[in-house]
């Protein structure tokens, strides 16, 4: 029976971001967009942006997940959601600032280097959710913490 109470806590608690993502799309005003390799390219091609060129190079996959004009409602639970994310993810930020919280979690090797990472931002005008496949330097992935 313990064994049981402690798996159903588990799951409770931690989610991979293809539950969380399904979750969240569902929620009012939520879209959802999802870019390959080849669409990423076509993106960057378009783009003058040179350092964020240089980091969707090293993408295999975007998945975004964008809320605008999100109620109080909403945003608790976006947070909520996404503050159960695991699946070989680890917490490398989390920010509170003027009504908008930033939270960074990746799957970081020895080096602090990225397979992937998940940003989840929300604020009174939008909640984003970010997954990124593909590998990044732990420099390009402060510099991402840094972003406002």
């Amino acid at each position: 029976m313990m064994l049981a109470l402690v798996f159903c806590a588990q799951t409770a608690f931690c989610q991979s971001f293809d539950e969380v993502a399904n979750k969240l799309k569902a929620l009012p005003g939520a879209e959802m967009l999802t870019l390959d390799k080849d669409m990423l390219k076509l993106a960057t091609s378009a783009s003058t942006d040179q350092s964020a060129n240089k980091m969707m190079d090293k993408l295999d996959e975007l998945v975004m997940l964008n809320i605008e004009n999100p109620s109080a409602e909403t945003i608790a639970t976006f947070l909520k959601e996404v503050k159960t994310l695991k699946n070989n993810y680890s917490k490398v930020a989390e920010e509170e600032e003027d009504g908008e919280t930033m939270l960074v979690f990746g799957d970081l090797d020895d080096d602090g280097n990225a397979k992937g990472f998940i940003v989840g931002k929300s604020g009174k005008e939008e909640c984003m959710l970010m997954y990124m496949k593909g590998n990044v330097s732990a420099e390009e992935l402060e510099a991402l913490s840094e972003m406002k």
